[in-house]
């Protein structure tokens, strides 16, 4: 069955205007079914129909503006002061003489403006708001969605989130690590990261993110990972499930992990598992505030499991370099790892 949700995704996607979480949610849509299929191709084959004939003459959409807003009253250096009004119009106006969707009567032309002028007023009255909420180095934030989600960030991270969730699902955007505690919706829950969607309805579930990383644990409930650039590819990941996505592909299948352990930085602990050097000492330098050095990139790679409690910084190296066998050494107010001679 459709709905006038997944229409307005098909014309998202017929006009190039779609996200990629949203790309996500219509490959599903359009996989349940057959119908979902067909309603999708007629949208299709609406659109392309949508090339008129040539007509005589365009016209001059700034003349059409002026008399249109003299008629109406209307303060245009006003409306371009506060929102811009004036030149979305024209962007409008352009749009709709382009060879793909010409209007064919002439006549229409000041109704389709007033319109567009009644629709974007509205659309920019009615926006949600986005906020966003950054950590810095030592710092831990928790906070509540408008659906009763509950979210950890840590330290150095930033999430963004409608001040109120509206649409078919609910969407944030996350840099850097946070947990989940998702209230039960019938309305998809969405962890978007520069190159990962993590869906779910109601669970909890740990995502974290670095440069090209993106790494999810499941504690309770069912996930899906995937990626935002290759949407065949996806996973679904159950309770002590744990996935990645490195640049633009899943890495592997999913591994069964200790949720509770590898979580521990929820208690204040530092958790590594598996974890290279260079991963190691960028979450160290987000903790303690601090510059770790690493003398070159084949020191970097070199990976370790360990977990850490209420160490200070000086421990928590120097149990590192022995485990690695290599050099620490304290240079001003940061440190510096080095391969022993």
């Amino acid at each position: 069955m459709y709905n006038k949700q997944y229409q307005i995704l098909c014309v998202k996607s017929l006009t190039g205007k779609i996200t990629d979480s949203e790309k996500l949610l219509l490959k599903n849509w359009l996989t349940d079914s057959n119908e979902n299929k067909k309603e999708f191709d007629r949208l299709k084959t609406i659109w392309q129909k949508t090339e008129a004939q040539e007509i005589d003459s365009i016209p001059n959409k700034d003349i059409e503006w002026n008399r249109l807003s003299s008629k109406l009253n209307l303060d245009t250096n006003a409306i371009e002061e506060s929102s811009g009004l004036v030149s979305k119009i024209n962007s409008f106006t352009k749009f709709l003489f382009t060879p793909n969707l010409k209007p064919v009567y002439y006549s229409a032309f000041a109704a389709v403006i007033l319109i567009a002028v009644l629709f974007i007023f509205n659309f920019e009255q009615t926006q949600p708001e986005w906020k966003s909420i950054s950590t810095g180095n030592q710092e831990n934030y928790e906070l509540t969605l408008s659906d009763g989600s509950q979210v950890k960030l840590n330290s150095g991270s930033t999430i963004e989130y409608l001040e109120k969730f509206e649409g078919e699902s609910r969407e944030v955007k996350l840099r850097g690590e946070a947990f989940f505690s998702v209230s039960k919706s019938d309305k998809p829950f969405i962890v978007v990261t520069d190159n990962a969607a993590t869906t779910v309805l109601g669970t909890q579930f740990n995502v974290w993110t670095r440069g090209e990383k993106t790494k999810v644990i499941v504690k309770e409930g069912r996930v899906k990972l995937a990626s935002l650039k290759d949407e065949n590819t996806g996973v679904i990941l159950t309770m002590d499930n744990s996935a990645s996505v490195i640049k633009n592909k899943i890495s592997g299948k999913p591994e069964i992990v200790d949720s509770e352990n590898l979580l521990g930085w929820l208690d204040g602990k530092i958790v590594f598992s598996k974890s290279p050097l260079a991963e190691i000492t960028e979450e160290l330098e987000r903790q303690f505030d601090v510059n770790i050095t690493i003398e070159n990139d084949s020191l970097s790679t070199i990976s370790m499991t360990g977990t850490f409690t209420n160490e200070k910084i000086e421990e928590v190296l120097s149990m590192i370099s022995l485990t690695l066998n290599i050099e620490l050494e304290k240079q001003g107010d940061g440190y510096y790892l080095s391969s022993k001679i």
